[in-house]
Order: structure tokens, then C-alpha cells, then sequence
């Protein structure tokens, strides 16, 4: 029982991982398709959508690019912070649970 949940578990996380990444590469594309390179459509006050490209690591970091007073990020950086966050959270619960088991 134990091995088919975790198979489960897997396909899940595999079949969220690959629609993610599907929707990175359609965004990319829709917006390569409809702006201009450099581009800016402004959101809201401090959001801007706007087509560049991000030659840097996640969230255009090292990218040396300079001229942007906030990072370029897209989608899968988006969900690169939630997966680190979905870490660190599991990783508190599971100290936190071990820690009530030993008293």
C-alpha cells in the first residue's frame, strides 16, 4: 500500500512538474509573439510585464544586464521560490514532528 501511494505521489509531482514547464515555454512564446522586444506593459504600480531576455540565473541574477531597478524573472523561477519554500516547510514539520515522537 505503502509503495503505491509513493508511486502516486511521484506521477503527481512529475505530472504537475511537466504542465509547469509547459506553461513557462507558452508564456515565452505568447509573449515572443505579441510585444516588442523591450516592451513594457504596466500592471500595477510596481509591476511591469515585459518582454526581455533573462541571461542571468534565476531571477536574471549575475546576468550584469544592469538598467532594470527590479529583476526579470518568469514563470519557473516563480515556481523554483514555491518548491524551496515547500522544502523548507516540510522540513519544519518533520523536525517538529520528531521532536513531539521523542517526548
Amino acid at each position: 500500500m505503502s509503495e503505491d501511494r509513493s508511486r502516486f505521489f511521484t506521477l503527481t509531482f512529475l505530472g504537475f512538474s511537466a504542465l509547469i514547464a509547459l506553461a513557462d515555454q507558452l508564456i515565452k512564446w505568447l509573449v515572443q509573439q505579441s510585444m516588442a522586444y523591450g516592451q513594457s506593459v504596466e500592471i500595477t504600480p510596481f509591476f511591469n510585464w515585459v518582454h526581455v531576455w533573462n541571461k542571468g540565473a534565476a531571477f536574471s541574477l549575475f546576468a550584469d544586464g544592469g538598467g532594470w531597478h527590479w529583476p526579470a524573472f518568469n514563470l519557473a523561477d516563480v515556481f523554483i521560490v514555491l518548491g524551496v519554500t515547500m522544502i523548507f516547510v516540510t522540513g519544519f514539520r518533520a523536525e517538529k514532528s520528531a521532536g513531539n515522537n521523542t517526548k
